[in-house]
């Protein structure tokens, strides 16, 4: 593995739009420390896990991406100080929220890109994605919706929080996730309610943590519970990420992984 070419990569990367943000939290040291121990071990790790990844992708909804088939765009991305971002939901000129009702978005699309996808309806509800899914758990960095997407077409439920969520309500959330293998929760600018839940091709909208509507939403999504999902139950981990603070992990590898393959 190229570890040269990878930090080269994050240094040149451009700060501007919705995926690069989250690369220059990476190079800032505000999601992963890139020239860390840990990045020794990934290393090691990431032989057995892009082949390992290679033999799931083959079987996941959507077709295999290739190098030939699909060009990467330049990564853009999201930052959590920037509510007005154009990427994000601008609160102000969107209409009031619904809260405590579920809203159905069907017929989503599920094919594999590597590059940025102009989703309808954000935080996202379906839609193509990268080949592999973001592992499901509790972040504390925006994370890249082309890789949550993938999460929830394998029965994730995605709880996304403003960044300024106090950290009493994000102690709850927390303790929450980490009782299901399925849920992943992360903040995210610009959202109109102060929690949006996601499942695939289904969104709920709550003023606060202990609205009923959320545990019940939680509990007739989640993994083989989903009736959306296409591949309910499908594994939530061994893909890209670890919580809390290293959403990318395995991400460059990934993508270079898919570029030439």
């Amino acid at each position: 593995m190229n570890l040269n070419r990878s930090a080269r990569f994050f240094a040149t990367v451009s700060c501007e739009g919705r995926v690069a943000r989250v690369v220059c939290a990476v190079r800032e040291g505000r999601v992963a420390r890139v020239a860390s121990v840990r990045a020794m071990w990934r290393t090691v790790l990431a032989v057995v896990v892009l082949g390992f990844w290679a033999f799931l992708v083959s079987g996941c909804g959507g077709e295999d991406t290739t190098a030939s088939d699909q060009a990467v765009a330049p990564l853009t991305s999201v930052d959590d100080t920037a509510p007005d971002q154009t990427d994000a939901v601008d609160a102000a000129a969107a209409p009031a929220p619904v809260m405590g009702v579920v809203t159905e978005y069907p017929d989503a699309e599920r094919e594999h890109v590597l590059t940025e996808v102009a989703y309808a309806v954000l935080p996202p509800v379906g839609g193509d994605h990268f080949p592999v899914w973001q592992n499901c758990g509790f972040y504390r960095q925006p994370l890249m919706d082309e890789l949550a997407v993938h999460a929830l077409e394998h029965g994730a439920v995605w709880i996304a929080y403003r960044p300024d969520t106090d950290d009493a309500i994000l102690a709850l959330i927390e303790a929450r996730v980490a009782e299901e293998s399925h849920l992943l929760a992360s903040p995210y600018p610009g959202l109109d309610a102060p929690l949006v839940l996601s499942a695939w091709e289904r969104q709920l909208k709550v003023s606060s943590w202990d609205d009923p509507s959320a545990e019940s939403f939680i509990d007739g999504h989640l993994a083989r519970r989903s009736p959306t999902a296409p591949e309910a139950g499908a594994s939530c981990a061994d893909g890209i990420g670890t919580p809390p603070d290293d959403p990318l992990t395995q991400y460059q590898q990934a993508l270079e992984y898919f570029q030439d393959n």
